[in-house]
């Protein structure tokens, strides 16, 4: 806990969490590929030499780059309690990005919302 936030090793679970304190009762989440080509389980902080393309840009890495491993187990299970402290507290996250690997949060079409918000 970072000043009474959940770091969650991402800042989306942070950022969530601001759009909870602003009352927020509804947050759609966009951009939120989830896509790892490596070890779901793996010791947080390894490095590991960027092969493919783990990232919905194609332009993120550079083939060969050395970076962090990204924690999945850990970033899952973050999402996993943000999810269900939303639910406690009465806040939709719907998730809308085009391609995502992520299911733990309701998954909607972007257009399917962007057209319901024209229609209000």
């Amino acid at each position: 806990y970072l000043n009474g936030f959940y770091e969650g090793s991402t800042i989306t679970v942070f950022n969530i969490q601001i759009a909870m304190w602003l009352g927020a009762k509804k947050i759609y989440i966009t951009g939120l590929d989830h896509f790892y080509d490596e070890d779901k389980i793996s010791k947080v902080g390894k490095k590991v030499i960027h092969r493919t393309t783990n990232h919905f840009s194609a332009d993120y890495r550079k083939k060969n780059e050395i970076v962090n491993n990204a924690p999945i187990a850990e970033l899952e299970n973050s999402y996993k309690l943000i999810s269900d402290f939303a639910i406690q507290n009465n806040v939709d996250i719907v998730n809308i990005s085009r391609k995502s690997h992520l299911n733990i949060f309701l998954k909607k079409n972007i257009e399917e919302i962007l057209w319901l918000r024209k229609l209000q």
